[in-house]
C-alpha cells in the first residue's frame, strides 16, 4: 500500500505539472495571428529569409545592429515563417517558452531541501508562477531572439546546479552547462550580464581545491576562450553595434521604469515575499541570495540605463528568478491541506489577473495588414519601395519585390549618398515609386517623425507623389509617372 500511495502521488505531482504546461500553451497558441509582425519580427525573418535562401548575410549588415548572432534565430525563424508563416515563428516560440517553464519546475525541484513531496511542489508552484505571468505571455508570442535564448539560459543553469551538486566528477555537467551559456549569447547578448555573476558564484564558494580546479577547467575555462574567440573575429563588428545602439538609445524617464517594474512584478512579490520569510526564517540565505540578486540585477542594469524598450521582454529573466525563490520558499512553509488550499486559489487569481494584464500586448502597436495588403495588389517587381512602418514591408512584399529594393528608415541608399541625404534626395527625384508613411497622430520616435517632415515638407513631394491610400494610422502614396 505505501509503495502504491507513493506512485499515486507522484503521478499526481507529474499531472498537475503537465496541466500547469498544457494550461500556459493552451492561452498561448489561441490567435497566434493576433496582429501584424512589428519591426523587430519581421526583420529577423527577412534576414534569415536573406541568408538561408539566398546566401546573403552581408547586406543588411546584421552583425552590425542584432542584439544576437544572426546566424541563429534568424535561420530558425525563417525555417518557421516558411512553413506557417508569422503564427509559425511565433509558435515555435511558445514551444521554448513550454520548455522553459519545465527547466523552472526543475531547477526549483533540485534546489528545494526536504521530501520528494516538497521539492515536487516548489517545482510546480515555480512553473505556475512563471507560466501564468503576463510577460511570459507577451514574450513567448512574439517571434523574437528573446524566448530561445532564456531557454537555452535556463538549460545552462540546469547543468550549472546539477555539477554544483554532483558528489563526483561534476566536468561532464559543468562543460555542458557553458555550452548552452554561449549558445544562449549567441542568441541574445544580453546573456552576458549573467556571466561574471556565474563565473564569480561557482568559484568562490567551493570549498576544496578538487572542485574549485573543476569549476575553473570545465566552467570557467570554456567559457573565456569561446568569448575571446567571439570577440576576436567579431571585434569590428561588436565595436559599431555597440556605437549604433548607444546612438538610436531611447532614454525613458525613471518613473515610468519603476511604474513599469511594479507592474509587471506586482502579482509576483506576494509569492516571493512570503517564500523570502520561509528562507530567513530557516537561515538559508545562500539559494534566496543568489536567485534575488538574479532577479533583480537584469531590472537594475535597464533602470540605470533607462532602457524601457527592452526591459519589456529582458524581465521576464527576473520573474524566472523570482518563481524560483517563491516555489522554493512557500512549498516549505505549506503544512496542511487547507494551506494547499489557500494557494491553489492563490495561483488561480494570479493566473486569471496576469491574462486579464496581458491582453493589452495584443494591441501594443498598429496593425499593418490591411495597408499591406493594399500595396501589395499595386506593387510591381522593379518598384523601389519606402516605408515608414520598416521590415514589415520588406517581408510582407519579399516575394514580389527583391528585400534590397525596399528601404526603411533605418536603412535608406541612393546615388552614393544615406541616410537623410538619400532620403531628400531620392524623394526630389521620384526615386521610389512607392512611399508608405504613419500618420503623426500615432506615437512614434523623434528619429522617424524628423525623417517623416523631411518627406512631406520636401518641395517636390506633392508634384511627384499622389495620394492613393489612406486610413486612421497610414497613408501610401504613389510615382506620378
Amino acid at each position: 500500500m505505501g509503495i502504491f500511495k507513493k506512485y499515486t502521488k507522484k503521478i499526481t505531482i507529474l499531472v498537475l505539472l503537465i496541466a500547469i504546461i498544457l494550461a500556459s500553451l493552451a492561452v498561448k497558441v489561441v490567435n497566434l495571428n493576433y496582429n501584424s509582425p512589428f519591426n523587430d519580427e519581421a526583420i529577423y525573418v527577412v534576414v534569415g529569409k536573406l541568408g538561408v535562401f539566398e546566401k546573403d548575410w552581408e547586406t543588411l549588415v546584421p552583425f552590425e545592429w542584432m542584439a544576437g548572432v544572426p546566424y541563429f534565430y534568424p535561420s530558425i525563424s525563417a525555417f518557421a515563417y516558411e512553413l506557417g508563416g508569422i503564427e509559425a515563428s511565433r509558435f515555435l516560440n511558445v514551444v521554448f517558452f513550454a520548455l522553459t517553464a519545465f527547466l523552472v519546475y526543475k531547477i526549483a525541484y533540485l534546489l528545494s531541501e526536504g521530501k520528494d513531496k516538497v521539492k515536487e511542489k516548489a517545482g510546480c508552484l515555480a512553473a505556475a508562477i512563471f507560466a501564468g505571468s503576463s510577460v511570459g505571455y507577451y514574450v513567448s508570442r512574439l517571434a523574437t531572439y528573446d524566448m530561445p535564448s532564456f531557454f537555452f539560459f535556463a538549460l545552462s543553469l540546469y547543468f550549472f546546479i546539477l555539477a554544483e551538486q554532483a558528489r563526483r566528477l561534476p566536468g561532464r555537467k559543468y562543460i555542458l552547462s557553458a555550452i548552452f551559456l554561449v549558445v544562449a549569447f549567441f542568441f541574445k547578448y544580453i546573456i552576458a550580464l549573467y556571466v561574471p555573476i556565474l563565473l564569480a558564484f561557482s568559484f568562490f564558494v567551493q570549498k576544496t581545491s578538487y572542485r574549485k580546479r573543476a569549476t575553473l577547467v570545465y566552467f570557467a575555462l570554456p567559457l573565456v576562450m569561446a568569448f575571446f574567440v567571439f570577440g576576436i573575429t567579431q571585434f569590428k563588428s561588436l565595436g559599431i553595434y555597440i556605437s549604433v545602439q548607444t546612438e538610436l538609445e531611447i532614454k525613458s524617464p525613471l518613473v515610468d521604469m519603476l511604474v513599469f517594474v511594479v507592474n509587471q512584478i506586482g502579482l509576483i512579490l506576494p509569492f516571493w515575499v512570503v517564500g523570502s520569510y520561509w528562507f530567513y526564517k530557516k537561515e538559508k540565505l545562500r539559494v534566496w541570495a543568489f536567485f534575488t540578486f538574479f532577479s533583480f540585477i537584469i531590472i537594475l542594469f535597464h533602470v540605470l540605463n533607462q532602457r524601457l524598450h527592452t526591459l519589456d521582454k529582458h524581465i521576464l529573466l527576473a520573474i524566472g528568478g523570482l518563481a524560483v525563490s517563491a516555489g522554493i520558499g512557500v512549498s516549505n512553509m505549506i503544512k496542511h491541506k487547507v494551506h494547499d488550499r489557500i494557494l491553489l486559489l492563490g495561483i488561480g487569481v494570479f493566473w486569471v489577473l496576469s491574462f486579464v494584464v496581458s491582453l493589452k500586448y495584443n494591441s501594443a502597436w498598429v496593425n499593418a495588414y490591411s495597408v499591406m495588403d493594399f500595396v501589395g495588389k499595386n506593387s510591381h517587381s522593379e518598384d523601389v519601395v519606402l516605408s515608414e512602418i520598416g521590415a514589415i514591408t520588406q517581408l510582407d512584399l519579399y516575394e514580389k519585390v527583391n528585400p534590397l529594393r525596399v528601404f526603411t528608415f533605418d536603412w535608406i541608399y541612393y546615388d552614393e549618398h544615406e541616410g537623410e541625404e538619400a532620403l531628400v534626395n531620392g524623394v526630389s527625384d521620384g526615386y521610389f515609386n512607392t512611399i508608405i508613411l504613419e500618420t503623426q497622430e500615432d506615437g512614434k520616435s523623434d528619429f522617424n517623425s524628423a525623417y517623416h517632415e523631411l518627406i512631406v515638407e520636401n518641395r517636390e513631394f506633392n508634384r511627384i507623389y499622389s495620394n492613393i491610400y489612406s486610413d486612421d494610422h497610414f497613408e501610401v502614396y504613389r510615382r506620378n509617372y
